[in-house]
């Protein structure tokens, strides 16, 4: 059938299910009309809201329209012959039913008709409400979608992503339908958007309701539950499930009507360096508990262009043997491995293994590591491809194209605001890890459940003995020249509000951690975050957070840290590294003693809890002086944190102070760039420290 100039689609779906959203949303982004559809025959309306014809009048033109309709042969060899896009639209039929209810009780020009009388006017307990349910559930508020879903001819469209993740589902439905601009797609967003709903719709505000993703949790009792769970099977077809502890499971894919075809890829998180296999996730320990945002985005990058993802998270696992087993089922085309130095040979063995189970697997490296030593990549030849920098952008790309991208490739620099929000659900275990204490602090605990969040992307400070240039390369952009330069920079205050809430609606989260290194970088940015909290209902709601910052940036916006804790913020972490001012200057810090403990007297004053990280056996360009550990032992007890993180220097590839060690022969043993950046490992690292000295000063949690 030769493909018509324009576009026609037909919404066929059951009411309520977020119908005229989409249809607005899509009349807005081709720039067709919407229109009401007409039976060309009719065998008369089911139940008065339900047409079942057996054919409907298609205008010549282009259009969209929205109809509740079950299916018939008639109906969708018409539609298939005529080439027109039919799309159902699901959501949570008790989510649905309960938007029912709301819009019988607004409308007051409804049509006399049994299924009207039974709502309009009633308490939600009332016992017509109930034989509603007995009589009409399924024929009005499951079947139609259901039907049109088992059809195969029509494009399921979620209520719940557009609600959660608006742009990625656009997208991947215009890739189906005809793909149209970038900027269509976000004005479109901006003009339907649920506030301006009803203004839109001229007249018809009752079908505007703004209805939550599990709303029916809070508003229907058991009894409602008991009547709708004789329909579990087909709730279940529908994705979903009709208890109170039900979550809404990620959302599904599926395959594009042409345009490159869906790839599998498998993404591996090898992190064993702090953790083990098999990692028991009701011991505290954020090394075992953590996901790794960074694999969540890629995971979300690739879903919105209709690839299956799939996770190896060897933390989850037995060992090879089960991993192994696991690349074989999944039997991907590409593995992507996010690669951390402290885990590179745990890395390595993960892409050797896949190309021994599958020879034609295609491996590709990417993270901080690949990104500053990308010849070590090479080198283990395991790798098919090493992709430095971010990946959001040109990762789905070279899944979708690997002819158009060299072994060794630098990944787009992303638009913060613009990729899809992380996959949590990428980790099938997500809820038991929000539900389970991380940190083991004992005179501390967060409200659970827990996420994390990431906003600003690198550090703009130079700090001697961190591996700041490794991100400094991790996150950057061409300028005019075409010179590779670092770009740290934020998401914004709209969007980090936006994931907040979608987290707070979805998961019912009540405390965040914030991995930024450093998240007063704009105190402009956090002022107005700080204000968006209040303004959102986020405070009020009672949301903790805990973030990092460092002692000068604390100092100078004494103002600010007790308006981030009136807004939730509980605990900061905080660099204070050392309180010897020869090794605050070795170190570059940019920071005195006296702002260490300035800073600190500040977050005692607004209550918000401390975390001290600090560091021993430092030696300088004049030797190792055992007074220097004296003096940060003694500064971090006075601090008076409620949880210590002492760590032994290491000199870290990648670091400015790296050089040095290595040129004036200090290091002890090889120079290794896994085991030098494990800097969580209690081990001597430099030659001329006392160690045995350093184990009886230090101070951990055992002191508390």
């Amino acid at each position: 059938m030769k493909k018509k100039p324009f576009m026609q689609v037909l919404i066929a779906s059951s009411p309520k299910m977020g119908n005229n959203w989409l249809s607005l949303l899509l009349a807005r982004m081709y720039h067709i009309p919407q229109i009401t559809i007409h039976p060309g025959t009719d065998r008369g309306k089911r139940y008065r809201w339900i047409l079942n014809p057996e054919r409907i009048e298609i205008p010549r033109d282009g259009f969209v329209g929205h109809e509740h309709l079950y299916p018939n042969d008639s109906l969708v060899s018409q539609l298939v012959d005529s080439g027109v896009n039919v799309i159902t639209m699901l959501r949570h039929p008790a989510d649905a039913f309960v938007s029912l209810y709301h819009y019988v009780n607004r409308e007051t020009d409804l049509p006399e008709i049994e299924i009207n009388g039974l709502l309009a006017g009633k308490d939600i307990n009332d016992e017509s409400v109930h034989l509603f349910l007995e009589k009409y559930f399924y024929p009005v508020i499951i079947g139609p979608s259901l039907r049109w879903l088992e059809s195969g001819v029509a494009i399921p469209v979620r209520y719940e992503d557009l609600k959660v993740d608006i742009k990625s589902t656009l997208t991947e439905l215009t890739e189906k339908l005809a793909p149209v601009p970038e900027e269509r797609i976000d004005e479109a967003i901006e003009f339907c958007s649920i506030e301006n709903m009803r203004t839109l719709t001229k007249g018809l505000e009752t079908l505007c309701r703004k209805g939550a993703v599990g709303e029916w949790r809070e508003v229907l009792n058991e009894r409602h539950l008991e009547l709708m769970r004789r329909y579990t099977d087909d709730i279940a077809k529908m994705g979903y499930g009709i208890d109170p502890s039900h979550r809404i499971s990620k959302r599904k894919q599926y395959k594009s009507k042409g345009g490159n075809m869906a790839k599998k890829v498998l993404l591996v998180n090898p992190a064993l360096a702090y953790s083990s296999w098999r990692a028991d996730l009701d011991k505290p320990s954020p090394d075992s508990l953590f996901i790794r945002l960074g694999l969540a985005y890629i995971s979300s990058a690739l879903k919105s262009r209709g690839h299956e993802v799939s996770l190896a998270d060897l933390r989850t696992l037995s060992g090879w043997s089960e991993y192994a087993a696991m690349v074989e089922e999944v039997s991907p085309d590409f593995v992507g491995i996010s690669i951390h130095s402290v885990e590179f040979s745990v890395a390595v063995e993960a892409a050797r293994v896949a190309k021994e189970v599958l020879p034609g697997v295609k491996t590709v490296a990417g993270g901080v590591h690949p990104t500053m030593f990308p010849r070590d990549c090479l080198d283990a030849e395991v790798f098919d491809y090493v992709l430095q920098g971010e990946g959001e952008v040109s990762f789905p790309l070279l899944v979708e194209d690997p002819s158009r991208f060299p072994k060794v490739f630098w990944g787009e620099t992303s638009d913060l605001d613009a990729i899809p929000f992380p996959d949590r659900e990428l980790w099938p275990d997500f809820e038991k890890r929000m539900y389970s204490e991380p940190f083991g602090i004992s005179s501390f605990k967060f409200p659970l459940p827990m996420v994390e969040m990431i906003n600003v992307r690198g550090c703009p400070y130079n700090c001697s003995f961190c591996c700041g240039p490794g991100e400094h390369q991790l996150y950057t952009k061409l300028n005019r020249a075409g010179k590779r330069i670092p770009y740290i920079r934020g998401r914004s205050v709209k969007n980090v509000i936006s994931e907040l809430e979608v987290l707070i609606e979805r998961y019912g989260i009540r405390s965040v951690m914030f991995h930024d290194d450093q998240f007063i970088v704009s105190p402009k940015w956090v002022s107005e975050f700080v204000d968006e909290l209040h303004n959102r209902g986020i405070v009020k709601y009672g949301l903790k957070w805990i973030t990092s910052s460092r002692a000068d940036i604390i100092c100078r916006n004494d103002e600010l840290l007790g308006r981030m804790a009136e807004a939730g913020l509980a605990l900061l972490i905080v660099g204070f590294e050392s309180f010897s001012p020869r090794i605050l200057k070795w170190f570059n810090k940019r920071v005195t003693a006296e702002q260490n403990f300035k800073a600190a007297e500040i977050c005692h004053k607004h209550g918000i809890k401390l975390w001290a990280n600090y560091i021993l056996g430092i030696p300088t360009d004049t030797g190792w002086h055992m007074e220097d550990d004296l003096m940060t032992v003694e500064g971090v007890i006075r601090v008076d944190p409620v949880h210590y993180s002492p760590a032994f220097y290491t000199p870290v590839p990648g670091s400015v102070l790296y050089d040095f060690y290595k040129n004036n022969d200090l290091i002890i043993g090889n120079e290794d760039n896994e085991r030098l950046s494990n800097r969580g490992a209690m081990a001597p690292k430099v030659k001329g420290v006392d160690y045995d000295f350093l184990q009886s000063i230090m101070i951990d949690d055992t002191v508390l």
